[in-house]
């Protein structure tokens, strides 16, 4: 396991997650653990934005593990931080398109033009923020188990 002074920087840990993730295949227990030291925040706590960089790169190392519902959390969660987050809704886009949820995924991919372009509205009449994500993650809250607590966390 990652060993870091306890006093480890909230960004440290995220970036020693991301050089697990990247490095070896193998290294994925190292790269979850950095990965949830960053979100439970270390010295001085994270930003939104590293929050929603942690997020996402752990939805892409649980979907490279072939744990979906553990990915769409992820990708959810950081959607919760910052709704325009195009790497967050493109990820999610790709993981409802491998289970062939065609209608999802094309929403998905939507709002990541919109993050992209900064449009608010692509001629559907929706808008990033009017997608409700907590209906999204509602519908896999069954399939989540014991992961569904930490729905009211983020």
């Amino acid at each position: 396991a990652p060993t870091l002074p306890v006093n480890s920087s909230t960004p440290t840990w995220y970036a020693l997650g991301r050089a697990f993730a990247l490095n070896n295949p193998a290294n994925s227990r190292e790269a979850f653990i950095a990965y949830k030291n960053s979100i439970n925040g270390g010295v001085g706590g994270s930003s939104c934005e590293l929050q929603t960089n942690t997020w996402t790169s752990l939805g892409v190392l649980y979907a490279q593990q072939k744990q979906q519902m553990d990915a769409l959390h992820s990708f959810v969660c950081a959607l919760n931080c910052d709704s325009r987050n195009k790497a967050a809704w493109l990820n999610l886009g790709v993981l409802y398109e491998r289970s062939e949820q065609w209608d999802d995924a094309l929403i998905c991919y939507k709002c990541a033009l919109m993050a992209i372009t900064g449009a608010d509205d692509l001629g559907s009449g929706e808008s990033v923020n009017s997608i409700d994500l907590d209906a999204i993650l509602a519908q896999y809250n069954e399939k989540l188990g014991k992961f569904a607590h930490f729905l009211s966390d983020y």
